[in-house]
Formats: structure tokens, sequence, C-alpha cells
């Protein structure tokens, strides 16, 4: 009896054979950013998109999250970056009195695509990181007009902080052993660089731990991926817009990039600190940061990996009081606590 053949894989081509999403909104992330949401920045230069952004992030930080200034102190500190500049260091505390032995701290790296934030506007976040972890942060302002300050500027300055917090540790009263390095997106890359670095440079004593929150790893990471791109709230022509800015227009996915500017470029990811990174599944930077995560986890170093399923870029930002976001709250505060 004569069979009908069974076609082989390879002769299915790609126009018989298209692939079905499921990928879907977190029905409460969808209800919440159904009525509230930060207005994306219209065209312009980076300049016009971030005074755009910064203030419209501001007003929505301050009218989505319970005013902490009273429960937080902060004074601004300097530190010598490598070309002379002074990097200035927000110092967020919550301690009334001397602690009775040296604290865990966290060097905070602040987001916004490499071209916008700012720790001012961040304020409200880093005072409630503050007070649900009870630690000291000291937070990088970063020097982000990156056509005239572009790579490796925002990653000696961060760099500079945490030389400069191990120096003064013993002012307040922070165990320079005990130092957490943490950034989110754009704050997540150049927090995975310095780690890096200080790996490179015997830094001592070395980082505790890094914890790296949706990072910005990857410039050669730009090409559309037609399943996630309806739920960018970082698009791909904001990834290449930050990109060219830190690394000069024209260069993302070039052969020589700087391990330190784009971290997922690293051969070597071995000798890094424990590891926590988190993502959602609907965010464009989902491969970059499972692949950064299963590199450094092959090298026998502890890593924690959290994909959150059904929400985009920032989405603990937009929506926190979501099960999702809340899930991702607790995990990161016990990441922070304890080192």
């Amino acid at each position: 009896m004569s069979q009908t053949p069974v076609p082989l894989l390879a002769n299915v081509t790609a126009e018989t054979r298209k692939p079905v999403s499921t990928l879907k909104y977190d029905p409460e992330f969808a209800a919440v950013t159904a009525t509230t949401l930060i207005p994306p920045p219209p065209p312009g230069t980076i300049a016009e998109r971030r005074a755009f952004a910064d203030k419209a992030f501001g007003d929505f930080l301050k009218a989505t999250r319970p005013p902490l200034a009273r429960r937080v102190t902060q004074r601004t500190h300097y530190a010598a970056a490598h070309d002379g500049y002074n990097v200035p260091i927000f110092h967020f505390s919550a301690r009334t009195t001397r602690a009775s032995k040296p604290a865990s701290a966290i060097l905070y790296i602040h987001g916004g695509g490499m071209i916008m934030g700012s720790v001012p506007v961040l304020t409200p976040l880093i005072s409630d990181m503050v007070i649900s972890t009870g630690l000291d942060v000291f937070a990088v302002e970063l020097s982000l007009d990156a056509y005239e300050y572009p790579h490796p500027t925002l990653v000696e300055d961060s760099y500079a902080g945490l030389v400069w917090l191990r120096d003064h540790a013993a002012d307040f009263d922070v165990d320079p052993s005990r130092v957490v390095v943490y950034g989110e997106s754009a704050g997540g890359g150049i927090a995975a660089g310095i780690t890096l670095m200080a790996r490179d440079r015997h830094f001592s004593p070395p980082i505790a731990k890094q914890v790296l929150v949706f990072p910005m790893l990857d410039d050669r990471d730009t090409v559309i991926v037609p399943e996630r791109a309806p739920f960018a709230t970082w698009t791909y022509e904001d990834n290449l817009m930050g990109w060219s800015a830190l690394l000069r227009e024209g260069v993302p996915g070039a052969a020589e990039v700087s391990q330190y500017a784009a971290p997922a470029r690293a051969t070597n990811l071995a000798g890094l600190p424990p590891t926590l990174i988190d993502v959602g599944e609907l965010d464009i930077f989902r491969d970059e940061n499972m692949e950064y995560a299963r590199r450094i986890a092959g090298t026998g170093t502890s890593v924690e990996f959290h994909l959150y399923p059904g929400v985009p870029h920032g989405f603990d930002v937009v929506a926190p009081n979501i099960d999702v976001a809340q899930r991702a709250r607790m995990n990161k505060i016990r990441a922070l606590t304890s080192v």
C-alpha cells in the first residue's frame, strides 16, 4: 500500500508556517494603563524629549506615590571622575541615629535610556527603596547630554561613585564589603558595566551583588520582534536613539563596542558577584536579559532571574500596585536586604 510521504520540516517555508503569538497584557496591567499612562515624548531633539519626559514622569510619580520626604533625609556629595568632573552623589537615608555596626548600602544608577532621567525626578522611587529596605541609598547623577558626553562618561562617572562610596564608607556606617550595585533600564546596563569594570580593575572589596532591573545591555538588539513590538513602552526606535547617543550616531551594532558600554558584548562573565535580573516578557530587552543571566549562571555564579508574564518595560513603575509588580517589588527587597 502506498503512503503519502510526510513532508520534512525543512521543506515547510516561512509563508506556510506562521508563528502564533499568545502574548498579551496582564489583565491588571491592562486595566490600570487604560486610564493611567505616562505620555510618551513627542518627536524632537534629545534635549526636547528629555525635558518633556522628565516633567511627565516627575508629575506622574508625584501623583501616584506617597510623600516620603519627611521620613527620608537627602544630602549631596561629590565624587571625582576620571576627567576631573565632580559627579553628584545623592545620599538618601531614613536613619535617625548612628548604626550600631556597619551596614550594607545601595549604589543606585538611574534609568532613562542613556538620554533622560535624573535623581531629583526619581526621588519618590528612591525614597521608597530606602523605606522598604531600611538601607541607605547613594544615587549617582548622570550627565545625560550623551552627544556631548558619550561613552565612557556615564560608566566612568558611576564607577567614580562606587570608589567614592568605598573610600567614605566609614563616614556613613557602611560596610564597604556589603555594597549592592543597583540599576534600572539604562541604569541597569551601566550597573552591569561598572560591575565588569570593578572586576577587571580588581576593585576591593569586591561588589557584593548586582541587581539589574530590565537592564539595557546590548546595542545590537535593534531588530524589531513583531510579536512584542505592539506592547513596547520603550520602543525599538527609542532604543536606537539611546544607543546612538551613547556610542555616537551610526555606531550601534558595529564590530568594536566596549563591553563597559554594552555589557552583553563581554566575552568573559566569570568572576562577577551574585546577580539578580528582572524583566517583563513583553519588554524588548527580554531576550538579551535572559541570555545575560544564562551566561553568568554558566560561570558558576549565583543568579536569580525573574521573567514576569504579561508586562512590558517599566511595568512596576507604571502600575506599582498590581500583583505582578508587588511580586517584583518583594523579590527586589529580599535581594537587596540579604547582603
